[in-house]
């Protein structure tokens, strides 16, 4: 199997762990390569991949308390959405804040006039008071 078909294959399904999982492997597989490069200094590939792990479960872990813990009625929002001018992109965002918890969550949308989604962006972050 190539790294295409590997990667590609990952995308398929709901294993989204076994993709983030993934992207971290090889996030630290670049590191290492740049250590080696720049500083002359390299990880065995076991020490790569146990690195990868422990931030893919600190990351995961953050994921978790990020997680809304009730549900919303899709009844109590609005479901209006106003295309924007033709030749236009209207964007729309949104955010939360748990600031119990320290967390926040935002999101965006772009549209055509005709309602096509051009981007579409989630993030979570900390907040330090």
């Amino acid at each position: 199997m190539t790294f295409d078909q590997w990667w590609i294959s990952l995308s398929r399904g709901n294993a989204s762990d076994d993709r983030a999982l993934a992207v971290f492997i090889c996030w630290f597989i670049w590191k290492n390569r740049n250590q080696w490069q720049f500083e002359g200094q390299q990880w065995e590939p076991r020490i790569v991949f146990e690195k990868a792990k422990v931030v893919w479960k600190e990351y995961s872990a953050a994921c978790e308390l990020t997680k809304p813990k009730g549900r919303i009625s899709s009844t109590s929002l609005p479901s209006v959405w106003l295309p924007p001018p033709p030749d236009c992109l209207k964007i729309n965002v949104d955010g939360a804040l748990d600031s119990q918890n320290g967390f926040g969550s935002v999101g965006l949308i772009a549209r055509t006039s005709s309602g096509a989604i051009v981007e579409a962006r989630v993030g979570n972050f900390i907040i330090s008071v």
